[in-house]
């Protein structure tokens, strides 16, 4: 009788050990879950600041068109109800081309390009567009 206490015992504690280390497995995969998701949402706000960034552009090049010589040099560009999604736009003319800087926002993350566009508004115009930066406020 004693070596059937002994045996239920043992059984007891194996399952003891296997729910232990099946704890520490779902607590390891939860933790890396959960940075995925984060790392997820900061890859999507900074892809919604870098279009709000290219909108700021475009917005800045039909200021130039429709007031080629009046334009503003100073934009903000609410991009949605919210207010949380927005460029800020400069516009220079420092010669015969237009230098636009753009920064998109979205959620205090930061997308900065910036462009530079010769003989526009024209039939023949060339847009260089790039990437300056990206952080997170």
């Amino acid at each position: 009788m004693i070596s059937i206490q002994k045996s239920r015992g043992s059984v007891t504690l194996f399952i003891l050990i296997v729910i232990f280390f099946l704890t520490l497995l779902a607590t390891g995969l939860a933790g890396k879950i959960q940075i995925e998701m984060n790392h997820l949402a900061l890859s999507e706000q900074e892809e919604v600041a870098h279009y709000a960034a290219e909108a700021g552009i475009n917005v800045a090049l039909a200021e130039i068109m429709v007031h080629s010589q009046n334009f503003q040099q100073t934009l903000v560009e609410n991009l949605d109800d919210s207010g949380q999604c927005y460029a800020i736009v400069k516009i220079d003319k420092p010669s015969s081309t237009y230098c636009i800087t753009s920064d998109g926002i979205y959620h205090g993350i930061h997308q900065k390009l910036t462009a530079t566009v010769e003989n526009y508004p024209g039939s023949q115009a060339k847009v260089w567009i790039r990437n300056s930066f990206a952080n997170v406020q």
